[in-house]
């Protein structure tokens, strides 16, 4: 057969009876977050959910990450913590599950690359020192879970919250109960009409009760103060 210019050219086709095995199916990984109010005294807070642990690893890095083996040592670290934070189909289904009716609100989910690439060094959250506004939190669930899990929250950036905190409104009903105590009122049944009124005078007036000592507690506080600036007699 002549080898030049516009000569047929054979290639080799696969089928007919050889056989092929089944190529594994390509793992899908996925980041979700929640926007939930009146966490910690604020809202419009962006729960960033990572996974913490699972059951069985998600496969070899060199699989999961672009170039993982031309990526230096001492960032390699940060690509792999990066890719366990990630969630599989089924995980991010558990996890919503999980969520459902209590963070559920604003549950965002967003499909990532695989391989990840190694463009730009990932910044995985469990790698953020927590303190100040910064912090993660782990909410509870039932049964056991494939899976460990916890939110990554940033307060920096979040509107105070428009609702009484939860200590706050329970001094305020500890304080009326202990009023309608001292005016001889039995205050068990009236909790809830309590609450109420406490968030009512909280919303229109802005007033809200602060936990202080007691009397016995301030004269302690006090002597010892006149005790130490007493000078010594002669």
């Amino acid at each position: 057969m002549s080898s030049g210019e516009g000569s047929p050219k054979l290639r080799l086709i696969r089928g007919g009876k050889g056989k092929k095995g089944p190529e594994s199916p390509k793992i899908r990984l996925f980041s979700a977050s929640s926007i939930v109010d009146d966490f910690k005294g604020y809202d419009r807070v962006r729960l960033n959910w990572i996974c913490l642990k699972r059951k069985f690893p998600l496969g070899p890095y060199s699989s999961l990450i672009e170039g993982y083996a031309q990526i230096g040592e001492q960032v390699r670290p940060f690509f792999e913590q990066y890719v366990k934070e990630l969630f599989t189909e089924e995980e991010i289904a558990l996890l919503k599950n999980n969520l459902r009716g209590v963070y559920g609100t604003g549950f965002t989910v967003n499909e990532e690359p695989v391989p990840i690439p190694s463009v730009f060094i990932p910044r995985p959250f469990r790698q953020i020192k927590p303190g100040g506004p910064l912090g993660f939190f782990k909410p509870a669930v039932e049964g056991e879970q494939p899976f460990d899990f916890c939110g990554y929250y940033d307060l920096s950036r979040c509107p105070p919250s428009l609702l009484i905190q939860n200590e706050v409104a329970d001094r305020g009903v500890e304080f009326l109960r202990e009023c309608l105590r001292e005016l001889g009122i039995d205050p068990v049944g009236f909790e809830p009409l309590l609450r109420s009124a406490v968030e009512k005078v909280y919303n229109e007036r802005g007033l809200m009760v602060d936990r202080g000592k007691t009397r016995e507690e301030r004269i302690k506080e006090r002597s010892q103060f006149f005790r130490v600036q007493t000078p010594p007699e002669n």
